[in-house]
């Protein structure tokens, strides 16, 4: 009588999402956090990539923990046909519908490790490289596209007339459109002085 409700819970709560979706967050942050502290570092200290470095790290350990955990899901429905409660017949069902959700999720975990180790590759690189070519290269890694759509003016705002104007996506298309331009201005200047 009870069979019914505790397979459909178990078959929709057997393979967990990982965190997929927070990790990502997270990470989207820590690059967004980096990219705003390097352009912000006019004396090119570039101390605030210690504090990054740690959460990097915190992160990167979650991920990997989550990953192992995911991986384990994955054989248990492997073994689910050695059960003695799920018929054979039902466990190579789960496995199949399931199998696949876990590799997937699997896959997405090892992509945001390799994602979290190329951040903390150029953090460990940013005392060598100067704060334009560090711009460029979290830009890289977060694939944000300045777009050309912002006007001189739309640029010439303060970030807090630019809030009450905006918001989600078009708030940070528009923050990285600014930054890209103090950073080419930076340059010019430097340029002019060389």
């Amino acid at each position: 009588e009870d069979y019914g409700p505790v397979r459909d819970w178990l078959w929709d709560n057997v393979v967990p999402d990982g965190g997929v979706t927070q990790f990502r967050y997270l990470l989207k942050s820590l690059q967004a956090r980096a990219a705003d502290l390097a352009a912000s570092d006019t004396k090119g200290t570039r101390e605030w990539r210690l504090a990054l470095a740690e959460e990097s790290e915190a992160l990167q350990a979650a991920v990997r923990s989550s990953a192992v955990q995911m991986q384990g899901h994955g054989d248990d429905l492997e073994a689910a046909r050695h059960h003695l409660f799920i018929a054979e017949d039902e466990a190579v069902a789960v496995a199949q519908l399931l199998a696949p959700r876990a590799q997937r999720t699997l896959t997405q975990l090892q992509e945001l490790l390799t994602s979290i180790q190329s951040f903390r590759d150029v953090l460990a690189a940013a005392p060598e490289l100067g704060t334009s070519d560090l711009l460029d290269q979290f830009e890289a890694l977060t694939g944000d596209q300045v777009p050309e759509e912002f006007t001189p003016a739309d640029l010439a705002m303060s970030l807090k007339e630019a809030k009450a104007l905006m918001s989600g996506k078009r708030l940070k298309q528009w923050k990285a459109a600014k930054r890209e331009t103090e950073r080419k201005k930076n340059k010019r200047v430097a340029d002019d002085d060389a």
